[in-house]
């Protein structure tokens, strides 16, 4: 289902919310929280083309109301995971089966009647990102970030938890950063 992807990678800056997503429930701000964390300038409009002489502006907000879940992505072989990302949280959840995991988040995007987008994050230059939720600035590239992003036909500001079911069986924790490249070593000897 996804070749590219071996392993997901959750960090967490805390043991409770590491076990708490181990048990399944996955915590996805909102995206205008995400702007404010990653200091994007974006602006609250874009100019829609009408014809050849005419632009509006257009307000984008419908963004800031979609739930955001992101995760580094490794590729096969990987076992070096950038030091930046320790700056994500020093504990871990690594996810070895990532179509079954997928198909766990599918089901239960089904199951409460949302909507639900996913896809690698393309990295550019800080401009082009703002019309995209799958784009980001290069200065975050390092994050290797897979996101989802749900609609959940309700506006506000609270993030969404989804429970997904346990996931103990396709994932293991991490509790320092020194112990990732360690497992993952450990897994692609085993494969």
């Amino acid at each position: 289902m996804n070749n590219s992807i071996s392993f997901f990678i959750k960090f967490f800056d805390n043991e409770q919310h590491a076990n708490s997503f181990l048990s399944g429930n996955i915590f996805a701000n909102r995206f205008s929280h995400f702007k404010t964390i990653e200091d994007i300038e974006m602006s609250d409009s874009t100019l829609l083309t009408i014809s050849d002489e005419e632009t509006i502006p257009f307000k984008s907000v419908w963004r800031n109301c979609l739930n955001i879940f992101c995760m580094y992505a490794g590729k096969e072989g990987t076992v070096e995971i950038p030091k930046a990302c320790e700056e994500l949280g020093k504990f871990a959840v690594i996810i070895s089966d990532v179509d079954e995991f997928l198909n766990r988040v599918r089901q239960a995007v089904i199951e409460n009647d949302f909507h639900m987008e996913n896809s690698l994050v393309g990295y550019c230059k800080s401009n082009e990102a703002l019309d995209s939720i799958f784009l980001k600035p290069r200065q975050f590239d390092f994050q290797q970030e897979y996101r989802f992003a749900f609609s959940t036909g309700v506006a506000g500001n609270d993030p969404l938890i989804m429970n997904i079911g346990d996931i103990s069986n396709i994932a293991e924790k991490c509790c320092r950063f020194s112990e990732i490249k360690n497992r993952l070593s450990f897994a692609n000897l085993n494969n």
